[in-house]
């Protein structure tokens, strides 16, 4: 625990730049000890005044991040005071706060600004020795730092973009939710609703009017199960939810109520039912009731089936209908796009196109874990 909160305090900006500081004034406390000794006695106030100076241009760092132009500026009017009290050249009092300050202008301004701010910084700062030799190490140092911030933006710029990304995604999957609840309802009311209002019989048209009202009542169930879903605050609870709405209750519920709304359909089970993934689960009811909803809508006249198969490692998926009805493309629509990637996001294959002998077939095979009892290699 506590190296946890020593590290901690390690990567804390303000720590480290606080600890540069200390560095800092440490380096020219050593240089004026070595100065002194090579120089033989030096005035007190010489010595008073280039300890003020060190100790400024060491503070000064603590405002890198947030005044990189400030302490540049500071190092460069530290250099020229420590030229007037000692003479000579007194670069190792300001040296390595300098080197700080044009790394810090690199990293922390902007290129079109850093380069200049830097340029002119360096030529001060080299006004009594060759510039060559200051300006190279100067520009070292700035594109150091402006490799660094380069860097740090691409990071930061990738950091965003995928954090679109998942938005745009958690959007797209809520508006698919949407679709496909909202879509199957209210075609369903449609049609109950125009049979109402079509009937001559009046017993047949009230019965009509209860299956459009129990239809409204499902869409509310589970567009409440939906808001659920999206409020869950871990998988766990999103699972659950899920399962709720793809059980194979509600698998036959689905076919029975496409019965009653006009549509000749079946289910055709094959092999023997048993628990599926929860993801698999809600994709399975979807692509069913997607394709069921098609089918009343493009499919006019036809019949579907709907065939679950179960093997031993993997379950298919296959709702054909025998409508002559051409008006569907193989690809394309919101509703086929959807089903795919349901299909795709739990590892499964999804086929959709017209049939060679009329009418359309949606295909999706999902892999499974083995069966219990089953023996997996």
């Amino acid at each position: 625990m506590r190296r946890e909160q020593a590290l901690s305090t390690l990567a804390r900006p303000g720590f480290q730049d606080a600890l540069l500081a200390a560095l800092a004034l440490v380096v020219s406390l050593g240089y004026l000890i070595v100065t002194a000794a090579d120089a033989g006695p030096i005035a007190v106030g010489q010595m008073v005044a280039a300890a003020a100076i060190g100790a400024l241009t060491g503070l000064s760092l603590i405002l890198r991040r947030e005044r990189p132009i400030l302490v540049v500026a500071v190092v460069v009017g530290a250099e020229f005071a420590a030229a007037v009290i000692f003479g000579g050249d007194p670069k190792g009092l300001t040296l390595f706060p300098a080197c700080v300050a044009f790394y810090s202008v690199g990293r922390y301004l902007p290129a079109r600004s850093g380069w200049p701010v830097g340029g002119v910084a360096a030529l001060a700062y080299s006004y009594d020795v060759p510039p060559q030799i200051t300006v190279v190490y100067a520009i070292v140092l700035i594109a150091i730092g402006q490799s660094v911030r380069a860097r740090q933006e691409l990071n930061r710029r990738k950091h965003i973009q995928t954090a679109a990304e998942a938005v745009h995604s958690e959007r797209r999957r809520i508006a698919r939710e949407l679709h496909d609840v909202v879509a199957h309802h209210i075609s369903v009311m449609n049609l109950l609703i125009g049979a109402a209002r079509t009937t001559p019989d009046l017993d047949a048209s009230h019965e009509a009017l209860r299956r459009a009202e129990q239809a409204g009542r499902d869409a509310m169930t589970e567009m409440r199960g939906l808001l659920n879903v999206l409020r869950a605050d871990d998988a766990e609870d999103k699972s659950s939810e899920d399962g709720a709405v793809g059980s194979p209750d509600s698998l036959d519920a689905l076919v029975a109520r496409a019965r009653e709304t006009g549509l000749p359909a079946e289910l055709v089970i094959v092999g023997e039912r048993r628990p599926l993934p929860s993801a698999v689960d809600l994709a399975v009811y979807r692509v069913v009731q997607e394709s069921l909803t098609n089918v009343r809508k493009h499919g006019q006249g036809g019949r579907a089936t709907v065939q679950l198969a179960y093997r031993s490692s993997a379950l298919s998926v296959e709702i054909i209908d025998d409508a002559m009805s051409a008006r569907r493309p193989a690809t394309g629509g919101y509703g086929l796009a959807g089903m795919a990637e349901r299909v795709a996001l739990c590892g499964g294959m999804f086929e959709a196109g017209p049939r060679p002998q009329g009418g359309f077939r949606v295909f999706a095979d999902f892999p499974l874990p083995a069966a219990s009892g089953e023996e997996t290699s």
